[in-house]
């Protein structure tokens, strides 16, 4: 049986492929494609964890409870152990590829010796070993990480253009990929352009035929600048790149769900500088590795600005995205509170209190019109107001008369709401 390993990078799509992954998990095994569950899911992040020391310690130790030395020994010999068993479990199956996926190979695995670990740990298991990772430029990728480090509640400034350099190994492909060569040999080691991406690559390289399978889904959309700027007044200052000590409850925004009309953007002349820092590293990467080209990690700069979005954050109008938050936690919230007299009104129905019941349905029918006037939740608070009108409808054509007996209460309410939820 052949491992195929795919390592990253970070913001290259690896979220998405591993949630389409893990959705057609047994749509992939009827071709022979068996997707791992002994090391995390749908991220194999156990895989880091185990391959760092016990001192090395970053946020997927508390992901998985490891807190001390003795915990950390205790994770690798569990996690080992299991998957043993699971391979011998594939293998069984008469699976022909064993899929391991995490980009946290890229960003958590710096050192050579974690590297070691894992081919110490892989290799046993496997006739052959596919080392798989996505690519794309790097000035590009610096750009995505700062959308996703403002929603993880970090300040984002000018600091995010000066991370972004050959010193830093987030950023250095030819060294990180040097040390996974050196433990799993050059001809086991893939690197591939960031785009199409990496379920279009893996039904190529596999062969698989995808019809019927649940669709790759989004995430991890690209922020406007005006999103990212209002994130930075609610998280304050930079601090060292620290993150922010605001609670999340108290930081987001659903800000993937903002529109982004005017993404966040370095200038050209940043795009370009950066580009040049990683010419030689790049050059040498693709001599080396043939699947792979210089203009695949070479950002276009024509479709770079002048004078990027990133260095406007201070003077940005918040405004439009203020609006969007507010309309859409009002939107929220009348749809919630018209829910709790919806469950009222049942209660009251229940109790054979007509008119309680019709006069809570007649105060939550305003709250779905109000939700109704924004965007994300018109369609929804469509619907329910048709299901709740269809309600009130029928208990004041009801003839008023002794209670009916009914099953207990809360089954009522749980079918009750469940039925409305199906009919939208």
């Amino acid at each position: 049986m052949k491992l195929l390993l795919h390592i990253g990078t970070e913001k290259t799509g690896s979220t998405a492929f591993q949630e389409w992954a893990q959705a057609n998990r047994r749509a992939l095994l009827a071709q022979g494609v068996w997707l791992a569950q002994s090391l995390g899911v749908p991220n194999h992040r156990a895989l880091s964890v185990m391959a760092r020391t016990a001192d090395e310690v970053e946020d997927g130790f508390a992901k998985f409870g490891v807190n001390s030395p003795r915990d950390h020994a205790a994770f690798r010999a569990l996690r080992s152990a299991a998957l043993r068993d699971e391979v011998a479990a594939a293998r069984a199956s008469g699976a022909t590829v064993f899929l391991i996926t995490s980009e946290h190979c890229h960003s958590r695995m710096k050192t050579q010796a974690a590297v070691d670990f894992a081919a110490g740990l892989l290799r046993p298991f496997f006739a052959s070993i596919e080392i798989v990772c996505f690519l794309r430029p790097q000035a590009d990728m610096g750009l995505s990480l700062g959308s996703t480090m403002s929603r993880c509640g970090l300040h984002i400034s000018g600091r995010l253009v000066r991370s972004i350099g050959p010193g830093n190994s987030y950023y250095d492909y030819h060294g990180m990929l040097t040390r996974w060569a050196k433990a799993f040999g050059d001809a086991s080691i893939v690197p591939v352009p960031f785009r199409p991406g990496p379920v279009p690559w893996l039904e190529d390289r596999l062969g698989l035929n995808t019809e019927g399978f649940v669709p790759e889904a989004r995430v991890n959309r690209r922020l406007d600048y005006r999103t990212v700027a209002l994130m930075n007044q609610i998280v304050g200052p930079s601090n060292d790149g620290a993150r922010s000590d605001v609670p999340p409850i108290c930081r987001d925004i659903n800000a993937e769900e903002v529109p982004c009309t005017d993404p966040l953007s370095l200038s050209r002349a940043d795009v370009a500088a950066i580009t040049a820092k990683f010419a030689d590293g790049n050059a040498a990467l693709c001599a080396r590795w043939g699947s792979v080209t210089v203009a695949d990690l070479t950002p276009d700069l024509s479709r770079c600005p002048e004078v990027g979005t990133l260095e406007q954050l201070e003077q940005a109008d918040t405004a439009p995205v203020l609006r969007h938050v507010i309309g859409r936690r009002n939107a929220e919230l009348a749809l919630a509170r018209a829910e709790a007299l919806l469950l009222k009104s049942m209660l009251a129905e229940q109790a054979g209190k007509r008119e309680d019941a019709i006069a809570l349905l007649d105060q939550a029918l305003p709250l779905l019109d109000k939700a109704a006037t924004f965007e994300l939740t018109a369609a929804w608070a469509g619907e329910q107001a048709q299901s709740y009108r269809a309600r009130l409808a029928r208990l004041r054509s009801a003839k008023a008369g002794r209670p009916r007996r009914a099953r207990p209460v809360l089954v009522r309410l749980w079918r009750g709401m469940n039925a409305m939820r199906s009919q939208a």
